[in-house]
């Protein structure tokens, strides 16, 4: 059996460390958006999702930037997982759940409209 693994002596802590800068942390950004245009099969086939909350503000910068060298901005979503947390019920205040919002079909799937017909 694995002994468990202790933190760090106190004296070995920093209080606080500044990975990067405001321009270091755009560089990474358009860095990002770069690689998910690479990777993409073409823009318009592209959409963002990002988790509320820090991912959906993640993926509105990402979404900007890609619109600056593209042309348009890819289409953006935001899920909510507070109830899929591993700790939702184990000493946090009563989550907060957002909604999730999709304004486009992912890949596979069929849209329904308000009268529950399939949209191609």
């Amino acid at each position: 059996m694995t002994p468990p693994v202790l933190p760090p002596p106190e004296e070995q802590l920093v209080e606080r460390r500044q990975i990067l800068d405001e321009a270091g942390i755009l560089r990474s950004l358009k860095r990002i958006a770069h690689e998910i245009v690479e990777r993409s099969p073409g823009s318009e086939e592209l959409a963002l999702v990002g988790i509320r909350t820090g991912g959906l503000f993640l993926a509105e910068r990402l979404q900007k930037l890609i619109a600056s060298t593209e042309g348009s901005e890819p289409p953006l979503g935001a899920v909510d997982i507070a109830l899929y947390r591993d700790d939702v019920f184990v000493g946090l205040p009563r989550p907060e759940i957002g909604p999730t919002e999709l304004p486009f079909s992912p890949p596979g799937t069929l849209s329904t409209s308000a009268q529950g017909q399939q949209i191609p």
